[in-house]
């Protein structure tokens, strides 16, 4: 017949309190540790030492403070985690195995950056490649950035930018977009302010390209052209 196992104790606590009490050992000390996690009393819920952070006793799920009642058992319990993370993590580095954390630090910097981005510099510069073709865009037209929208940065469906004809301004939302989308969105609705100055806007009753013919070859227009005359920008800016 094989023996019981005998229940790990690498923290030292069930053996604090044999030597302290001699009783039952107390079901919360008992429960608070369990091989190389740490289990929470209320909810059952358990996460890894060494993930526990700086509150390692407080339950992340429930917000149970898990932490033993006896001060010398508290003490204990620090000083053998503290062993425990020394000899499984020397360096002190919190591991990162799929790279979420780096990649969520990039995201807050883009973030940072995309929103303190210098739209006018390259706004007057691509205005000014567009007038250099010959395009008939005067009078240019006003243009106001929106970047606190959080609603509509969270809707696929969401609005990127639109041209007003009749204040004559460009609309561009910037929330949470990288800087060469936002102005390629410029590009486009530069087209269909192109297309009011030529008189060919017409009069639009729906932003639904499959009930509008003219709607759609409005529309055509300006993907095609407003990327076209968005690439050759950028790549006469990239090869001087």
């Amino acid at each position: 017949m094989k023996s019981k196992k005998k229940n790990k104790d690498y923290f030292g606590l069930n053996q604090f309190v044999k030597e302290t009490s001699g009783e039952i050992i107390n079901e919360n000390l008992n429960e608070v540790i369990v091989g190389e996690k740490i289990e929470c009393d209320k909810c059952g819920w358990s996460w890894k030492i060494v993930d526990g952070g700086d509150d390692l006793f407080i339950c992340h799920k429930c917000g149970y403070d898990n932490t033993p009642l006896n001060e010398d058992g508290q003490k204990i319990a620090k000083k053998n985690m503290d062993d425990y993370k020394k000899s499984n993590n020397p360096s002190g580095k919190i591991s990162d195995p799929f790279g979420l954390n780096q990649y969520a630090r990039e995201l807050m910097a883009e973030e940072e950056s995309y929103d303190t981005f210098d739209y006018n510099t390259q706004i007057k510069s691509l205005t000014e490649f567009m007038l250099d073709l010959g395009l008939n865009i005067n009078p240019i037209p006003d243009v106001k950035f929106i970047n606190d929208d959080i609603e509509n940065s969270k809707d696929f469906f969401g609005k990127t930018a639109y041209y007003d004809p009749q204040y004559n301004r460009i609309v561009l939302y910037t929330l949470n977009r990288h800087p060469k989308d936002v102005m390629r969105s410029f590009a486009h609705e530069m087209i269909h302010h192109l297309q009011n100055c030529e008189d060919r806007l017409g009069k639009i009753t729906t932003q639904n390209t499959n009930e509008d013919d003219h709607l759609e070859q409005l529309e055509r227009e300006a993907y095609e052209k407003g990327n076209i005359f968005f690439r050759n920008w950028t790549d006469t800016i990239k090869n001087i």
